[in-house]
């Protein structure tokens, strides 16, 4: 099993990088056009600074953490996790990453938990399409 192959799945990468702002719209899409709930925690830190030589306000690290509930008729209820991620620059957001369980593959994980991770691909790509 290689972790490589489940991140091809569960990872899901933007075209480009966001703040925290557009990181809680880009949930808010996510919550409307999922059949669905989803609960987020974010958080954002920065540094100020009034010393006369460094008067300044610094971004710092942004953090956003997600649970997603779908109920859907027939099919039961699919609950998973995912947080977003970022680089070297910490204030800024890169990408989705659902939850991976160790020593899983892909044939390991339910069909439905792979069917909201390809339906939340899709729906990152038509946000990002929309601008």
């Amino acid at each position: 099993m290689d972790i490589e192959e489940v991140r091809r799945f569960n990872l899901i990468k933007f075209p480009r990088r966001v703040g925290l702002e557009e990181g809680e719209r880009l949930i808010s899409y996510l919550a409307k056009n999922l059949p669905g709930t989803i609960n987020y925690r974010a958080s954002y830190f920065a540094s100020l600074s009034g010393i006369e030589e460094d008067k300044s306000k610094r971004s710092g690290s942004v953090d956003i953490g997600c649970t997603v509930c779908i109920l859907k008729p027939k099919a039961g209820v699919v609950i998973d996790s995912f947080c977003f991620g970022h680089s070297k620059d910490t204030s800024k957001l890169e990408s989705i990453m659902f939850d991976m369980v160790p020593g899983w593959g892909v044939s390991n994980y339910d069909p439905k938990v792979k069917e909201l991770w390809n339906d939340t691909r899709n729906l990152v790509k038509r946000y990002f399409e929309r601008d």
